[in-house]
């Protein structure tokens, strides 16, 4: 099915210059609406990123590496304004950015870009209709907002499949992502250290700082089963201990690997400064658990 759409796109250019049409209506509805609503903020966001899209559209692992920072950084960040009953939140907003661009890539250039396909595209495809109908169907008990925005995050969520296999497609980008991924996944262990060790008034005072982006002002230190008495929690920028465990799981195990690989994403010697400071840290880590 995507492969005929594609091959139409490519034999008419009528039908492509209608789409760029229809997406410029679209976009100045929504920013009609958006004015009409009076939030001001709302059409400005909107300009920012439309001014980012001739970038990402020339260059879309640059969004990649805009969503990946997100996901390290600023998981839960959300923007200052609010869109009818919703606040979307800043990883919302690069996933939708990262598929207009790539929307806007295969139009204006249909006839050299193709649609990679993989053989679980289909099986994807059946479980996202799966899903439509039995949020549909679901709609008559429960149409709550927060329903409607989280079926929306997991649309979001599983076309990144397609967009990321689609826009991924050299050696060199899936380098350049391996590589943000892990320096970034390095300065969120780091900034998550530092915190600790920060006394707990200071690390406070700084992560609260972060409620103008939608993260929690209170109680943003954790502890062991909630008692102060049984130590401080690393949690970063993650909110919560469990996300930036699993975050670091996933960098380290990367990370890892490139002591293995043949050519490793970064320098040899850098990794060997690495590789030298591990006897201390499970020198370390012994006694603290004696």
């Amino acid at each position: 099915m995507l492969t005929t759409i594609q091959s139409r796109l490519e034999e008419s250019t009528l039908v492509r210059q209608l789409a760029l049409v229809l997406l410029a209506v679209g976009v100045g509805a929504v920013g009609g609406l958006a004015i009409v609503a009076g939030n001001p903020l709302v059409p400005f966001v909107a300009l920012v990123a439309l001014l980012s899209l001739p970038v990402l559209v020339t260059r879309p692992v640059a969004d990649v590496a805009l969503l990946v920072g997100t996901v390290t950084l600023l998981p839960f960040a959300t923007l200052p304004v609010r869109l009818a009953v919703f606040t979307p939140t800043f990883l919302e907003m690069g996933l939708l950015l990262l598929y207009v661009a790539w929307l806007l890539r295969m139009l204006l250039n249909s006839g050299s870009e193709r649609l990679v396909r993989t053989p679980v595209d289909t099986w994807l495809l059946l479980f996202v209709a799966a899903t439509i109908f039995s949020f549909v169907l679901g709609l008559g008990r429960d149409a709550a907002p927060d329903v409607i925005h989280n079926y929306l995050k997991l649309l979001l969520a599983l076309g990144i499949f397609f967009a990321a296999g689609n826009v991924i497609r050299t050696p060199g980008q899936l380098a350049l992502a391996m590589r943000v991924l892990m320096g970034l996944g390095f300065a969120e262990a780091l900034a998550a250290i530092v915190l600790w060790r920060l006394p707990d008034a200071t690390a406070s005072n700084i992560l609260t700082h972060l409620g103008v982006v939608g993260y929690p002002t209170s109680q943003v230190i954790r502890y062991v089963e909630d008692n102060p008495a049984l130590g401080e929690r690393a949690i970063g920028t993650q909110v919560d201990p469990n996300s930036l465990a699993g975050l670091l799981v996933v960098v380290a195990v990367i990370t890892v690997i490139q002591f293995l690989a043949r050519k490793p994403l970064f320098p040899r010697g850098f990794l060997d400064y690495l590789g030298s400071l591990e006897p201390g840290l499970k020198v370390h880590a012994v006694e603290e658990g004696e």
